[in-house]
């Protein structure tokens, strides 16, 4: 197994085991377990533009260049009649970039996936005569962000390769929703934050860091246990 599967095994374990401590400790009325699969409708990330020999220069504007998809589990207890509070964990594919060119050089900037641990809270309003539960959703973590792809590019014809590096950071999400027959279906707007550098792999030179963060709208979708 290699570090980066170890270390995608190891944040699942540790976030599961968190989620499946707080799940004993609570009593046995009132209870929610969400199992939550999502998509991204509109997804990038922030320009990244570090300093390399002192000097800044872009290596992405963020586009995407696939699409991404999420999956979470989430367990929450139920305050009073409007209220959940609870945790939740979820493994994000996010997208590859888009190559970044201009007239002096390309780069093709690689990506990073994401295991956000958070805090998340709901608030559901009255429900509807056809039984349609509509609620503002708010999350708020950390981010372990893991997986990184190598980049490469050009300056006047010759190829580079370099290793991308990247931080954990804040993770946080906000958004609304609807619940059915304990189906669910919501749009979230969501942000995961990440400082990175990049080292060119021949020479060995590294820039300095700049924010890369993945920010994202997706279309999510799940089933509520409750107990």
């Amino acid at each position: 197994m290699n570090i980066q599967n170890f270390k995608f095994y190891s944040l699942i374990m540790l976030g599961s085991l968190f989620i499946g401590n707080n799940i004993t400790t609570y009593s046995a009325e009132g209870n929610n377990l969400y199992l939550r699969t999502g998509i991204g409708l509109f997804s990038g990330y922030s320009k990244f533009e570090p300093k390399i020999n002192g000097e800044k220069q872009k290596l992405t504007d963020g586009k995407p260049d696939s699409p991404e998809y999420e999956l979470g589990l989430e367990f929450t207890k139920d305050i009073n009649d409007n209220v959940e509070l609870g945790f939740g964990l979820a493994y994000q594919n996010n997208s590859n970039l888009k190559r970044y060119k201009t007239k002096e050089y390309s780069s093709k900037m690689g990506k990073y996936d994401s295991i956000p641990l958070y805090v998340v809270g709901k608030y559901k309003f009255n429900s509807f005569d056809n039984g349609v539960v509509p609620y503002l959703k708010a999350n708020l973590g950390y981010s372990f962000n893991f997986n990184e792809k190598d980049g490469k590019g050009s300056i006047d014809k010759e190829n580079i390769k370099y290793k991308v590096d990247v931080n954990n950071g804040l993770y946080l999400g906000f958004g609304a929703g609807m619940e059915y027959n304990n189906f669910i279906i919501d749009l979230m707007y969501q942000v995961n934050s990440a400082k990175a550098s990049v080292k060119e792999k021949e020479t060995g030179a590294k820039s300095g860091k700049d924010y890369l963060n993945s920010g994202k709208i997706t279309l999510g979708i799940g089933y509520k246990f409750s107990y």
